[in-house]
């Protein structure tokens, strides 16, 4: 049919939409030291709920340690702890500028597997991270933190790498080059909220860092799936699932790799599971990504494809407060019987671009064309809604009555 590179086109808008929506990046980091309290509060937020955390005990030199991470989405370490203290994470970045140093070897592999496998304080990552070149760093900066009280963001700014140690009794890292800024000038509203909370504090304890987390969580397109309080000290990690402070998993990380090596799924190790996880799980059965496009088009053709990709958009409008089609084409008509033609020509595309297979949307638009004067606009679309809609009588006597005026143009 004519229509169906149209919809092609518009299919690959949205899908090029979705993709930009995921170069959003909320993760929140916090390292702190005072009093010989050394904590690190880190929220995980991404799109994947199926969380994992996985025990490596010590083999051979390497060091035993706990790691989380998403298994459809990332096959390395996202972050963890190792029985040296040591902890590590990272924060997503839009692109930073990399550049490879041809003085320097590449490093291969999972750097944040490795800092856990074989690192014991944070100069032994600064080393890692001035020897090789970390392709890492173009879309990412790594956080890391020790029980001998050192912390330290390691990033890409102002073209060359940065180390930048923590100064006073707290570290923040969110997601934006820091050295790219003044501190006064720092873009991230997450970062300032933590700077004030933190620097106002008399007492840094388990309970400043949750709060830090609960005030910086994300929710529903982004939700915080895990968050995390390590205890670098006594090596206890508090586990929390999606913004659930309340009721902590306090996991003994001595003990844990005594157990043995094992991946636990972090959702099943809480007994209630928190309503912001449900409703997620809803938004998930409504949405499609791009994997599930290219099933139902390889399984089904393209055409269902497009419908199907319709469906789940129109499902959204549960969860996200903007009009559908039919909204979009009922105002149109509105507007139309105002006698505002113009106005209402503009938002009946819009709604045509929502849904190319509605061809009342598209009849309504030629009947607005019509009255603008635009008869060739109005044929076309005239055209396209009896192809929709082949036996509407109502349609092809407009459709004949179109063509009739254009003939008495020529």
């Amino acid at each position: 049919m004519k229509h169906s590179s149209f919809r092609v086109r518009l299919l690959l808008v949205h899908v090029v939409a979705l993709c930009l929506m995921n170069r959003c990046f909320p993760c929140t980091i916090v390292m702190v030291n005072k009093g010989g309290v050394q904590l690190v509060g880190n929220s995980e937020d991404w799109i994947d709920p199926k969380a994992w955390m996985t025990v490596h005990p010590p083999a051979g030199t390497a060091f035993g340690r706990i790691t989380f991470g998403f298994g459809h989405a990332f096959a390395y370490a996202q972050g963890g702890m190792n029985d040296q203290g040591l902890f590590v994470d990272g924060n997503g970045l839009e692109e930073t500028g990399w550049i490879r140093d041809p003085g320097k070897d590449d490093f291969r592999g999972s750097v944040l597997d490795h800092i856990l496998e074989n690192c014991a304080s944070v100069e032994d990552v600064a080393v890692l991270f001035q020897k090789y070149n970390h392709r890492t760093l173009h879309n990412a900066k790594i956080a890391v933190a020790d029980a001998k009280g050192q912390s330290a963001v390691i990033e890409w700014g102002k073209g060359q790498l940065q180390i930048l140690r923590r100064q006073g009794a707290y570290q923040i890292s969110t997601n934006f080059v820091q050295s790219n800024f003044e501190p006064a000038s720092y873009p991230c509203p997450r970062y300032k909220n933590l700077d004030k909370m933190f620097s106002s504090a008399e007492v840094f304890d388990v309970t400043l860092v949750r709060s830090a987390l609960a005030i910086t969580g994300s929710g529903f397109a982004y939700p915080s799936v895990y968050s995390n309080i390590y205890d670098l000290v006594n090596q206890k990690i508090y586990l929390y699932s999606f913004g659930y402070y309340e009721q902590p998993v306090v996991l003994n990380l001595r003990q844990e790799l005594k157990g043995g090596s094992k991946s636990i799924l972090v959702s099943s190790l809480f007994g209630l599971q928190p309503h912001a996880a449900r409703v997620y799980d809803l938004f998930l059965q409504a949405t499609m990504d791009a994997s599930q496009l290219e099933e139902t088009a390889n399984q089904k053709g393209g055409q269902e494809a497009v419908s199907a990709f319709y469906r789940s958009k129109k499902a959204m409008s549960r969860f996200m407060r903007f009009p559908v089609s039919e909204d979009i084409r009922a105002l149109g008509v509105r507007l139309v019987q105002e006698g505002k033609t113009k106005d209402s020509i503009a938002v009946l595309e819009l709604a045509a671009s929502e849904d190319p297979a509605s061809w009342e949307t598209f009849y309504e638009l030629a009947k607005a064309y019509a009255r603008d004067g635009q008869v060739d606009r109005a044929i076309k679309n005239a055209r396209m809604a009896l192809e929709l809609n082949p036996t509407d009588p109502a349609v092809e006597e407009f459709l004949r009555g179109l063509n009739r005026r254009a003939a008495g143009r020529e």
